[in-house]
C-alpha cells in the first residue's frame, strides 16, 4: 500500500497559502502554523483512511486534497489580481513584482467588507456588483 507523509500535505498546503491567499498571513504566524497543522493532519489521516478502504491513491489524494483546501478555494487575493490583470495591467507593469504583490494584498485588505458582502462560501457565484466595488478601489488606490 503506497502511502505519503504528513509533510507532503503540510508543504502542499504551505504552497497554496502563499500562492492564493497570502492575506492570512496577517492573522499572525501562531494562527498560520496551527492552520497548516490542522489541515495537513487531517488531509493526511483522510488520505490513509481512504487507502484503508480499497481506493486508488489518485483517489485517496482528491480525498485528502479537498479536505486539505476546503473553506479555501476562492481567493480574495487571486480575485483581485485577475481584476488588475484585466483592467490596470499598464499600471501593474509599471511595478516590480514585489510591489505588485503588495499592492495586490493591500487592495485584498481594502476589499475585505465587499467580499463578506459577496461571497459566503467556496462556491463563488460570479458577481459584477462586487468586481465594480473592488475596480472602485483599486482605483482610488491609484490616484
Amino acid at each position: 500500500m503506497e502511502t505519503l507523509s504528513n509533510d507532503f500535505f503540510k508543504s502542499t498546503i504551505t504552497q497554496f497559502i502563499k500562492e492564493f491567499h497570502p492575506d492570512l498571513a496577517l492573522k499572525g504566524k501562531d494562527y498560520i502554523e496551527n492552520e497548516i497543522n490542522l489541515r495537513s493532519s487531517q488531509a493526511y489521516e483522510s488520505f490513509e483512511e481512504s487507502r484503508k478502504d480499497g481506493l486508488d491513491v489518485n483517489s485517496s489524494l482528491e480525498i485528502a486534497f479537498e479536505v486539505l483546501k476546503q473553506g479555501l478555494l476562492f481567493s480574495k487575493y487571486q480575485h483581485v489580481k485577475s481584476l488588475m490583470i484585466s483592467y490596470f495591467f499598464d499600471y501593474l507593469e509599471l511595478q516590480s513584482e514585489e510591489d505588485q504583490n503588495n499592492f495586490i494584498l493591500n487592495i485584498t485588505i481594502k476589499a475585505s467588507d465587499v467580499f463578506e458582502r459577496y461571497v459566503s462560501s467556496d462556491v463563488f457565484h460570479h458577481s459584477d456588483k462586487m468586481d465594480l466595488e473592488v475596480i472602485r478601489i483599486i482605483q482610488s488606490s491609484i490616484r
